[in-house]
């Protein structure tokens, strides 16, 4: 790299002449808005050389004002006389009653019992007042009827229950023999199936109420035949430790052996 390069300096035509083109707008520019500026002020206006002149008139002084009418003072109300005194009510004179010392020997003659009409012990007789009717008799107030008794409820039908937590569950003690086969029939048609069985065991551990709920038409007879032929122990109850009647189910499965 030369070294005069970065000491020379060159001339720029271009920056000076876009530098004087610059300078000629604003001094154009400042010229024109001061001249638009001048001509827009308006003239300053004329004073009037005349000046207005009041006239003044002087007032004339006032009239004095008449001087008030005097009223006349009205009369004195004359004062009310006085009221006189009201004599204090007049109060009944109460008689003295002496005390007997002396208590007489002889006792008083018994005076003859006169007919009461009503009028003499009448306080308001004398003085023509209504005597009003007489009162009536008061009824007597009659104690409440007890209610009556409850009527005696029949006592509840025992009947089966199903089975809880303070039941002993019955137990299976066998099947009589012969009501254990698979159904012939059915078996020769292939019919397999699940048979289920609700009933009823008793008190006495028998099998009551039997009927078949679900499974195949054919094989529900010999379902309910093997749960009538079972021989069950009855069910009890933990508390009273007696023998109660329950619900119970069976199921029977019927499957072709291959």
């Amino acid at each position: 790299m030369d070294f005069d390069s970065w000491t020379t300096r060159s001339v720029d035509v271009e920056r000076r002449r876009r530098l004087a083109i610059g300078y000629l707008v604003g001094i154009v520019a400042t010229t024109s808005f001061g001249t638009a500026l001048a001509l827009a002020t308006p003239e300053p206006l004329a004073l009037e050389e005349e000046e207005n002149i009041l006239d003044v008139v002087l007032a004339e002084e006032p009239e004095p004002e008449p001087e008030p009418e005097i009223e006349p003072e009205p009369e004195p109300e004359p004062e009310p006389e006085p009221l006189e005194p009201t004599p204090p009510p007049q109060t009944p004179v109460v008689p003295e009653i002496e005390t007997p010392v002396d208590v007489p020997d002889d006792a008083p003659e018994e005076a003859e019992p006169v007919e009461d009409d009503g009028a003499e012990g009448d306080p308001y007789a004398e003085s023509g007042a209504v005597r009003g009717p007489a009162p009536r008799p008061v009824a007597p107030i009659e104690p409440p009827k007890p209610p009556p008794a409850p009527k005696p409820q029949p006592p509840a039908k025992k009947g089966p229950v199903r089975m809880s937590a303070k039941t002993v569950p019955p137990q299976e003690l066998g099947v009589a023999s012969g009501f254990d086969a698979y159904p012939a029939s059915a078996k020769a048609a292939g019919i397999e199936g699940t048979v289920v069985v609700r009933f009823v065991i008793s008190e006495q551990g028998q099998p009551t109420q039997v009927k078949a709920l679900r499974g195949p038409p054919e094989l529900r007879p010999a379902c309910e035949a093997r749960v009538k032929a079972t021989k069950y122990s009855p069910a009890t109850d933990k508390d009273s430790g007696k023998s109660v009647a329950v619900y119970h189910h069976k199921r029977c499965v019927y499957r072709i052996k291959t």
